[in-house]
C-alpha cells in the first residue's frame, strides 16, 4: 500500500483520490473529475471503498491528474540556488 496515496471507489464509479505529496485531491462524480471535491464522511464509510491494488490506484491517480491537467508538482529543493 502506497502510504501517501488514498484511493477509494464506489459501486457506481465514483472515486476519491487524495495524493499527499502534493495534496492533491479530487472526486469524479457525474462522469466527470473535479478538483478538491470531498466525499462526506457517510460516503467515505458506507458507499466507498478502499482500493487495496496499488497499480490500479496510481492508474486512478494518473487519471485524474491528466483530466484535471494537474500533474505532480514537487516540492522546491531549499539548498538549490538559483543563477
Amino acid at each position: 500500500m502506497l502510504s501517501y496515496l488514498h484511493v477509494c471507489k464506489a459501486d457506481n464509479g465514483e472515486t476519491s483520490v487524495f495524493d499527499s505529496r502534493d495534496k492533491f485531491a479530487a472526486g469524479f462524480v457525474d462522469g466527470n473529475w473535479v478538483l478538491n471535491h470531498m466525499f462526506s464522511f457517510y460516503d467515505m464509510e458506507e458507499r466507498l471503498n478502499l482500493v487495496q491494488d496499488d497499480q490500479e490506484a496510481l492508474r486512478i491517480l494518473a487519471e485524474a491528474r491528466a483530466a484535471l491537467n494537474r500533474p505532480l508538482e514537487e516540492a522546491a529543493d531549499p539548498t538549490a540556488k538559483s543563477a
